[in-house]
């Protein structure tokens, strides 16, 4: 696909060939609606023990977003706002055990965050960078 989401698409695939590995203990779930949206990827935990996943892929767009953490926070902003949790919230998972990622891309670059509740209104932003961006650098040589 060519157009202003093809840097989106190779992500979103790159992320959910990653994942592949994870099927024995998830059903992974891509571009499905949910809340008042459409999510990117949902892990629908298998066993009751597992935690949720919600996943939203975001490009950099550097007229709105002069950082990649501005992207990571439009990404969970996103999440919250179209509430893709409801899906998951209705076949019975706990709020507390669905956990949302915003991930930003500029070009080679990643960064990842959560949110974090620390209280029932009080949220905090943790990040993970560099194993996902070496991840990344690592795609221009496969063929």
């Amino acid at each position: 696909m060519i157009g202003p989401n093809s840097s989106a698409c190779f992500y979103h695939g790159l992320v959910l060939g990653l994942m592949v590995e994870l099927a024995d203990r998830y059903v992974l779930i891509s571009n499905r609606e949910s809340g008042f949206g459409r999510y990117d990827v949902m892990l629908e935990p298998k066993n009751a023990q597992d935690d949720g996943i919600i996943m939203e892929f975001k490009v950099q767009d550097i007229e709105e977003e002069k950082e990649l953490l501005d992207t990571i926070n439009a990404a969970l902003q996103q999440i919250e706002e179209k509430k893709y949790e409801k899906s998951l919230l209705a076949k019975g998972f706990p709020g507390e055990r669905i956990h949302k990622y915003g991930f930003a891309f500029q070009g080679k670059k990643v960064l990842i965050g959560k949110k974090q509740k620390l209280s029932k209104n009080n949220h905090k932003l943790i990040f993970r960078q560099k194993y996902a961006e070496l991840l990344i650098e690592t795609t221009g040589t496969f063929r």
